[in-house]
C-alpha cells in the first residue's frame, strides 16, 4: 500500500513538473471565475459558459486571490510583480515589483498579503 501510494504521488509530481502552463483560477464574490491562461486572465461569468478575457499583456502569470474589498492580486512571475485588479472594471496597476518570480499568493487572517 505505501509502495502505490508513493508511485501515485510521484507520478502525479512529475506530471505537474512537465505541464507547460499550469491554469490556477479564483472565484469572484460574484461567483465569477478567473484563471491564468499564459499570458492572460481569463473570467467566466456563468460555469461552463466560454471564458472572456479579462486582462491581458501578463508575463506568465502564476497566482491569483482576492481580498476582502473585491480586488484581483495577480503574481506576475514573468516580470517580478503582484499586480491588483479592481473588479468589475480590470483597471490593473502595479502592487509591488522588485521580487524574484512570485508564484503563490494568500492574505493572512489580519489581511496581508
Amino acid at each position: 500500500m505505501i509502495k502505490t501510494t508513493f508511485l501515485r504521488s510521484l507520478l502525479a509530481a512529475a506530471a505537474l513538473a512537465t505541464a507547460p502552463f499550469l491554469a490556477i483560477n479564483a472565484h469572484g464574490a460574484t461567483g465569477d471565475i478567473f484563471e491564468t491562461n499564459e499570458g492572460n486572465i481569463l473570467r467566466m461569468r456563468t460555469p461552463g459558459a466560454t471564458p472572456g478575457t479579462f486582462a491581458s499583456g501578463l508575463s506568465n502569470p502564476k497566482g491569483l486571490v482576492f481580498d476582502g474589498r473585491g480586488h484581483l492580486y495577480i503574481a506576475d512571475a514573468g516580470r517580478n510583480s503582484i499586480v491588483v485588479f479592481t473588479i468589475p472594471d480590470g483597471l490593473g496597476s502595479t502592487y509591488v515589483a522588485g521580487l524574484n518570480s512570485p508564484v503563490g499568493l494568500a492574505f493572512d487572517t489580519a489581511g496581508g498579503l
